[in-house]
């Protein structure tokens, strides 16, 4: 009987570690071995990169406005991000040039696009 139950109890382990929304951060950071971070600490260490990015480049205000509002929220839709890439994202953002010339069209999407190329990685 111990031999049939020490599958169920390995298969239930790793379901319980891999579908991880219940848990905490320093929970999964324990679990992960990498640190890892809430979605809204993700999200305001990102919309900080933003806001640095845009407050140099004054051609950039209505897009950062745009992502500040909804998009950011929408791109980071997991509960948890590892620490690292979300650090590595907000490099990516304070560190892109200004684009020399912007219209709607490419303001709308700017932030959410280096966002999305840099792909801060959910801890799952």
């Amino acid at each position: 009987m111990g031999r049939s139950v020490t599958p169920i109890l390995c298969s239930l382990l790793a379901f319980a570690i891999t579908s991880c929304g219940w848990m905490s951060a320093d929970q999964l950071t324990f679990f992960e071995g990498e640190t890892v971070v809430s979605r809204s600490d993700a999200i305001e260490e990102l919309q900080l990169g933003i806001v640095t990015h845009s407050s140099s480049c004054p051609l950039m205000e209505t897009a950062a406005i745009y992502t500040l509002n909804g998009v950011l929220q929408k791109t980071l839709n997991r509960t948890h991000y590892y620490k690292n890439s979300v650090d590595f994202c907000f490099l990516i953002l304070v560190s892109t040039p200004c684009p020399s010339t912007t219209n709607n069209t490419i303001s709308a999407g700017f932030y959410e696009a280096i966002v999305r190329s840099c792909n801060p990685g959910p801890a799952t």
